[in-house]
């Protein structure tokens, strides 16, 4: 069994903003609104993989996870890793046991966090701010690289990280990673070797530990001492990565 840890948002999945080379697959809505697309590449290797056990890897929070999880689900996905690998869902179900170990884990940060929140108040609108079971903070804005220079500047980043995308940005205790998180549940599973994909800086903890690391060339330099597999720029990162695990997988392999 190939045990594979990934990344969701422009890694397997990618955004309706986002143009897709040939036929792509709706695998997300918001209120009836499509919100993501697979490509059917992407969509009919994972539904038809023999051998392969992906664990979602995730920044995403339990909420927005749900809309995902009935495409994962057909993917024979029982298990994700959401809020940065904080929270372990199994069947969309807390893993509370998992949860309080986070907590445990994170000690002292999570009362830094505590503070970045008070900070976020002051900065954000407070309609915009999500507070994730004590675990992740992040915020809706329109200036998300900018906010982040703000916070850096003023958190302890020793025991803070943040990190931003396109429409917000976020502070999560620096223990909280999905590095961390992958070695927690590869030690529950009995896990000896893992595969990692990913495409930003909250993937490299993960990326960095792997015994395979599947990334694009722009973050190529940022991960270091393993083996990696670096996808070109014009290549379509989802569709690279089920050409890298067709060639490990037996099932998948090319005569």
């Amino acid at each position: 069994m190939t045990y594979f840890f990934s990344d969701l948002d422009n890694t397997l999945v990618y955004s309706h903003r986002v143009s897709l080379p040939g036929e792509r697959i709706a695998v997300e809505y918001l209120n009836d609104h499509i919100q993501s697309y697979m490509t059917k590449k992407t969509y009919d290797f994972f539904s038809k993989s023999i051998g392969v056990f992906l664990i979602p890897t995730t920044t995403r929070t339990c909420e927005q996870y749900a809309r995902l999880s009935e495409t994962f689900a057909r993917f024979g996905c029982r298990y994700a890793l959401v809020c940065n690998g904080g929270i372990l869902l199994d069947n969309n179900e807390i893993d509370l046991e998992w949860l309080s170990e986070t907590k445990r884990i994170a000690g002292d940060e999570l009362s830094d966090l505590k503070e970045a929140s008070e900070l976020f108040l002051r900065l954000f609108q407070k309609e915009n701010i999500h507070y994730v079971n004590d675990i992740m903070l992040y915020a809706k804005t329109d200036t998300p690289a900018l906010d982040a220079v703000r916070l850096t500047s003023i958190l302890n980043t020793k025991s803070l990280n943040v990190y931003f995308d396109s429409r917000k940005v976020y502070c999560i205790p620096a223990s909280i990673n999905k590095g961390n998180a992958m070695k927690r549940f590869s030690n529950r599973m009995g896990i000896t070797r893992t595969i990692a994909a990913g495409d930003s800086i909250p993937d490299i903890p993960m990326l960095g530990i792997s015994d395979l690391a599947i990334l694009p060339y722009n973050l190529s330099n940022s991960v270091e001492h393993v083996r990696k597999s670096v996808a070109e720029n014009s290549q379509c990162f989802s569709d690279y990565i089920c050409d890298v695990l067709s060639e490990i997988v037996s099932p998948f392999r090319k005569s």
